[in-house]
């Protein structure tokens, strides 16, 4: 583990500083940006998608392309997770 530091800053505090600094504003929005885009991503795949394997195909090419392996021929994912944190990931369970 490496030791951290934790800070509170004020929100009136960190709002004045995001208008001083148009750079820390900039980074901010790119952040938040990236985050509803995330977000809307996961609900679309979760929400839209009717069956296990098309939500877990969804979520197999997404890694894919995060990887730079949608561009190739054939596509490998190598992967360091259970099938249940896959379930999880897909909002699905297990049939036992």
């Amino acid at each position: 583990m490496i030791p951290a530091k934790v800070n509170f800053v004020k929100r009136d505090d960190f709002l004045q500083f995001l208008k001083d600094d148009v750079q820390a504003c900039f980074k901010v929005a790119e952040q938040l940006s990236e985050r509803y885009h995330d977000a809307c991503n996961e609900v679309r795949s979760l929400g839209l998608s009717h069956s296990a394997h098309e939500k877990l195909a969804n979520l197999l090419l997404e890694w894919g392309s995060k990887n730079g392996e949608a561009a190739k021929p054939e596509t490998r994912v190598r992967l360091r997770v259970t099938d249940e944190e896959i379930a999880s990931m897909i909002g699905i369970s297990r049939e036992r």
